[in-house]
């Protein structure tokens, strides 16, 4: 889940705009003012492709979501496996975990319209709909009939696990024991939507018809959408008709979507920025020697990885894939560059306790030479120039270019770095038109079925044209199992097929590593960087 650059001109205005709030006479930095009046400023890294829940997957877009609507149930302030009621105020299961009873509080949409168990069901029946297309709609494919009505094998949605018991009860049905479901549930793909702005704005299953803009946005969250400016900012009020708006001590949030390390590194240290998105890595190490109050470092249920066109030439060949990842040194990337986490020897990351992590990952450039030449393209010979796209940062260039060098070097493999905006690079990952990719994925959930799901056959975020049933089997066979040991140990069994056909190279298991002001209070450390702002508040400094 990567960022997107935002232009000179839109840079100048931004500075300006943050620069001005003290008028005429003496500059008073943007972060005391904001501090003084409860306005997050916050670096969101990217411009947001969208704010449909159902048609976006990233963080930049998450992050502003789950600002404008909630669930069933809330982010937990500082753990990542629990969560607290949202919509739900309460809620049971039957004791195989396998049927949900949800039900709702007295609840209203920003139009004052209360929020229904219908509201709910619409939603999923939406994301659902095999004509909408939504990319991320294998996260309710555990709801029992979802992937079948999804893909045309069921064609009456009430034969979904989806259930109106009452205006305010909702059934959930799954297809197996699921005692994480509630964790699942914090995912805005889970949230509900209101019928009416959907369809006064063109219907059911269409995209892009300016429901989610400034005024025609309605949602049931903590703050209401005041402001979008493209490639500038987006701005969030506290939401006065939230249920639990007493408990809000934000006043608003402003979302900045900065790319350039260096930018917002600059931003933060003139008082421009609350919270950044990262470091720039020439300064990770230097402001650990200073011990720099501001930085964190926060354990992340994360892996960085090399997504490959595994239709392309040469990339659809198994041993060079393997060659490619046994060229790169990732010790020397992290020790060197990222200066960040660990090399990842397989691509569920450590935090889940009882899962076996897998070591099937190594540096052997003499192994991937022979693997190259066996493939027929020794020394690089035949193989065409791959095209590397990343997100349009200084930190995503940095990265590559190490990537570009160590193959260049090990194999005689030749590779072009393409920077591209967000919004394009997802795009042309959805479209199928790119080689190589560079992305982050953070686990929506603390399961390691929240990675190897997204590498099943056709998944809306399996770009990479790979599929293999026997990898399929074990992630469906896992699902209907009651004991844990006994599904980690299929998941486990299923990732070393991953990991053995390799579509996708994981490099590095990172923490979360951002500068965060001393104003900022009730930010914790979270696995999943989900920190809800309901628990954020500012405390001015002296």
């Amino acid at each position: 889940m990567t960022r997107s650059k935002i232009n000179f001109f839109s840079l100048i205005t931004v500075l300006l705009g943050l620069l001005s709030v003290a008028g005429c006479g003496k500059r008073e930095d943007a972060v005391i003012a904001s501090s003084r009046d409860g306005i997050l400023l916050f670096n969101n890294g990217a411009e947001p492709r969208d704010l449909d829940p159902h048609v976006v997957t990233g963080m930049p877009e998450n992050r502003v979501i789950k600002s404008l609507l909630e669930g069933l149930v809330r982010e937990h302030p500082e753990s990542s496996d629990k969560v607290l009621p949202g919509m739900a105020e309460r809620w049971e299961s039957n004791l195989e975990k396998s049927i949900w009873t949800f039900h709702l509080r007295e609840a209203y949409w920003t139009n004052g319209d209360p929020v229904t168990a219908d509201d709910f069901a619409y939603s999923y029946s939406r994301i659902l709909n095999p004509e909408f297309g939504a990319p991320y709609v294998s996260m309710l494919f555990r709801v029992k009939n979802a992937e079948a009505y999804n893909t045309g094998q069921v064609t009456d949605f009430g034969e979904v696990g989806i259930k109106v018991l009452g205006p305010r009860t909702l059934q959930v049905e799954l297809d197996g024991p699921t005692p994480y479901l509630p964790l699942m549930l914090t995912h805005y793909t889970w949230f509900p939507l209101h019928r009416a702005t959907i369809e006064k704005a063109g219907g059911f299953a269409s995209r892009d018809s300016g429901w989610t803009l400034p005024g025609n946005y309605v949602g049931n969250g903590p703050f209401v959408l005041k402001e979008w400016l493209p490639n500038q900012r987006i701005i969030v009020e506290k939401n006065p008709g939230y249920w639990d708006a007493g408990s809000v001590a934000l006043n608003g949030i402003h979302f900045f979507p900065i790319q350039d390390r260096q930018t917002e590194n600059r931003m933060f240290q003139t008082g421009q920025l609350h919270i950044t998105n990262g470091v720039p890595f020439n300064l990770r190490d230097k402001y650990r020697q200073e011990n720099n109050p501001a930085l964190r470092e926060d354990p992340m249920f994360a892996t960085g990885y090399l997504g490959l066109n595994n239709r392309h030439e040469g990339l659809d060949d198994p041993r060079v894939r393997h060659a490619l990842s046994m060229a790169l040194d990732r010790k020397t990337i992290i020790d060197k560059v990222t200066k960040n986490g660990s090399p990842a020897g397989g691509f569920v990351p450590p935090t889940i306790g009882g899962y076996a992590l897998s070591d099937a990952l190594p540096y052997d450039p003499e192994a991937a030479r022979q693997l190259l030449a066996e493939a027929g393209y020794p020394g690089g010979e035949g193989l065409p120039e791959f095209e590397f796209m990343i997100a349009n940062s200084d930190t995503s260039r940095t990265f590559a270019e190490v990537v570009q060098e160590m193959w260049r070097t090990e194999l005689g493999v030749s590779i072009e770095i393409l920077n591209k905006e967000w919004q394009v690079l997802i795009a042309e990952m959805d479209s199928g038109n790119y080689d190589i990719f560079l992305l982050s994925w953070i686990g929506d959930y603390l399961d390691p079925a929240t990675f190897l799901k997204i590498m099943r056959t056709g998944d809306g975020n399996n770009r990479t044209g790979y599929g293999n049933p026997a990898y399929d089997a074990l992630l469906a066979k896992a699902n209907q199992v009651t004991s844990i040991e006994e599904r980690y140990a299929l998941l486990a069994e299923a990732e070393a097929i991953l990991l053995a056909d390799l579509p996708i190279l994981p490099i590095t298991w990172a923490r979360n590593m951002y500068l965060i002001h001393p104003d900022v209070q009730g930010w914790a450390s979270k696995a999943l960087m989900d920190q809800p702002y309901e628990s954020v508040r500012l405390v001015p400094g002296e």
